[in-house]
């Protein structure tokens, strides 16, 4: 069973969520109604989007694959970072695009990565473009009100006095829920200690959790940070990561099982809290919110790899 959290309001949801980047909208839906269905039926009710992913379609794909579902859950949506634009052109291109990306993966991952080029270094937290954006997000995701607002990517300097009397007004109208912080951690808490209003919720990546504060914290990026790590020590040191499986009780050449163990680290880590993971494929989206069950076997396993890998590295540079 999929563990549960309290947000700041009470509002009871899952405390993993599942993370909407790879929402995309075809002619009719199937592919985000199949994932969001998984992960609906893994018990997960926390769903993480933005307007920028998924070259501007991510939202309206999340609220479409929603919208068949009578089930109670929880929407995280971002602001900062500007709505790909022309977004028309970037969506045909993904559409017409999408049946090539298990032939030309390399080809795809660039469009992709030039895509978000648009959007990621443009930035805004102008109090008439929030205002703006928040309403077209709500229209979007076919909701009255969105149950965590987080600024994207926000840095101090970006705070004002009418951004913040925006977003409360916002808030006290019924529109937001928390209003939150999605950035760096560092940054995040710059912020929260003058801003204390914008911060009911933390989002910050994984491999910063180490500093969890008294907030409600959200983490992502577990799996993809420990992953990359664990892929290169493993390729430098095959044989000592056969040998090490069996005592951690977790196969070093299994992928699937080294994700589960990295997202039961990063809840037992973010206790309280809700932890991020996305898929594209719905079989990984299952597999990996079963692990949620356990997590303090997977927790327990991967502290063992982690002081396994730290020892093995001590005795090989002795």
């Amino acid at each position: 069973m999929t563990p549960i959290s309290v947000l700041p309001d009470g509002r009871s949801t899952s405390a993993l969520g599942f993370g909407c980047a790879n929402l995309f909208r075809n002619d009719d839906g199937a592919a985000s109604q199949t994932l969001i269905d998984a992960a609906l039926d893994s018990g997960i009710r926390h769903f993480d989007v933005a307007p920028s992913y998924a070259w501007g379609q991510a939202e309206a794909s999340l609220g479409m694959a929603l919208s068949g579902h009578n089930l109670e859950v929880t929407i995280a949506t971002k602001v900062g970072i500007r709505r790909p634009a022309p977004r028309s052109k970037l969506a045909q291109l993904r559409s017409v695009g999408a049946p090539f990306k298990r032939f030309a993966p390399r080809l795809w991952s660039k469009l992709g990565h030039a895509a978000r080029r648009t959007t990621q270094a443009d930035t805004c937290f102008v109090a008439d473009h929030v205002r703006a954006d928040l309403h077209q997000s709500l229209r979007e995701l076919g909701v009255l009100k969105i149950d965590i607002y987080l600024l994207h990517n926000v840095r101090p300097a970006d705070i004002t006095t009418d951004l913040v009397n925006l977003l409360l007004a916002k808030k006290n109208d019924g529109y937001i829920g928390e209003i939150g912080l999605g950035s760096s951690y560092v940054d995040c808490e710059l912020i929260a200690s003058q801003w204390p209003e914008l911060a009911s919720v933390l989002q910050f990546p994984d491999r910063e959790a180490d500093h969890i504060s008294s907030r409600f914290c959200i983490t992502h990026g577990a799996i993809q940070h420990g992953l990359h790590h664990i892929r290169k020590w493993r390729a430098e040191n095959e044989e000592a990561a056969r040998n090490l499986s069996p005592k951690v009780g977790i196969d070093l050449f299994d992928d699937d099982e080294i994700a589960s163990a990295l997202l039961g680290y990063a809840l037992s880590r973010n206790e309280g809290g809700i932890v991020l993971f996305s898929s594209t494929r719905p079989s990984r989206v299952k597999r990996l919110a079963a692990a949620a069950s356990d997590v303090g076997f997977l927790s327990a396993a991967c502290q063992r790899l982690r002081s396994g890998m730290q020892e093995i590295d001590s005795q090989r540079y002795r």
